[in-house]
């Protein structure tokens, strides 16, 4: 069997090469066994990325979730990934805030509270709804 030929690239070339445009990975995946979805097991995450950083020196000091970034990094990462994509990063926002499996312990109080100011940021000043003229939401 023949070797196959590779080039070493960074993590850097490799995204630049997939696109940066792409959406995020998933958090789900599809289980032939049991014909359903299930969550992925999430990557233990302990610090910050780079892009995470960048993007909390963006957001207007009253906006930062500084108790979410230091308590719940994984989550954070999540969150400045999905930020350009408005749908994606208002499901997720939401999901965060809003227990629709009812079995979730929930985030203590000061991050819970960060979570609903970042979603009234987003909503407000990045992703704006907007509606029609007999109130339907039109998009974003």
């Amino acid at each position: 069997m023949e070797d196959i030929p590779f080039e070493k690239v960074t993590i850097e070339e490799a995204r630049s090469a997939v696109g940066k445009d792409a959406p995020p990975a998933p958090l789900v995946e599809w289980n032939e066994q049991s014909d359903q979805y299930h969550r992925m097991e999430p990557q233990r995450v302990s610090t910050l990325t780079r892009e995470t950083f960048q993007w909390l020196t963006k957001l207007p000091l009253e906006a930062r979730p500084l108790a979410l970034a230091q308590q719940f990094p994984r989550v954070t990462n999540r969150i400045a990934e999905l930020w350009k994509w408005p749908m994606q990063c208002e499901r997720y926002l939401e999901g965060l805030i809003i227990d629709e499996r009812g079995n979730r312990k929930g985030f203590p109080p000061d991050v819970t509270i960060e979570l609903t100011t970042l979603k009234i940021h987003f909503n407000t000043h990045v992703a704006p709804m907007h509606f029609g003229v007999w109130g339907e939401c039109t998009g974003r």
